[in-house]
Formats: C-alpha cells, sequence, structure tokens
C-alpha cells in the first residue's frame, strides 16, 4: 500500500511526536521512511547603519543550521533504526514549489 512515508522535521516536540508516529506506521505497513529538514533561509540584517558584531554572516548561519538539521534528523534515523525501518533524509534550505529541489523531492517519494 504505502512505500515511503516522508516525515518533516522541525525538531519541535510535535514533529518528533509524530516522527515516532510515522516511524511505527511505516513499521507496520513495511514503507521506508524519508526525513525532512527544510531550514528557512538567511535573513540579511534589516539595520541600515550598524549589524551588531554578534550576527553571523551568511556562511556561519548555514553552518549553523547543517549541524541543526543533522541533529533533527538524527533523531528519526535512531528511531527508524530501533524500529527496524530502512530510512533515507533530505536536508535543504527554504525552496520555491517549482523549482528541481522540491521536484526531486517528488519523485523520491514516488518511487
Amino acid at each position: 500500500m504505502f512505500s515511503k512515508i516522508l516525515i518533516p522535521t522541525d525538531g519541535s516536540v510535535i514533529a518528533n511526536a509524530a516522527a515516532r508516529k510515522g516511524v511505527e506506521f511505516a513499521k507496520q505497513v513495511g514503507a521506508e521512511v524519508i526525513a525532512l529538514f527544510v531550514a528557512p533561509n538567511y535573513q540579511y540584517p534589516v539595520y541600515v547603519e550598524i549589524v551588531p558584531p554578534s550576527y553571523p554572516n551568511e556562511e556561519e548561519y548555514k553552518a549553523s543550521i547543517k549541524r541543526t538539521g543533522e541533529t533533527f534528523i538524527k533523531a528519526i534515523a535512531d528511531m527508524a533504526a530501533a524500529n527496524g525501518v530502512k530510512f533515507s533524509s533530505h536536508s535543504m534550505f527554504r525552496i520555491p514549489p517549482h523549482s528541481a529541489s522540491c521536484r526531486r523531492l517528488r519523485s523520491m517519494a514516488a518511487t
């Protein structure tokens, strides 16, 4: 019936609870779990005259968000492993719905 279950996450308590249920469901139906983390794009500072020294530049932001996403994805990977469920994942920055990355996700879910 279902061969793949897409589980998006933002790392919240609610997302983790939903992930647990998704992994349990995947185990019941013999489906693969695909975890998805979509990060917000970098927001340039809106300050006109000065940028606070503590404000991260775009590269620092992306590195930090990548580490955060990996943590969120690992939580789902661990759930899948504990339940013997096949697992894959995808992380990305926010994308428009017509983009190539979005089309790739659709094709992953369809196979």
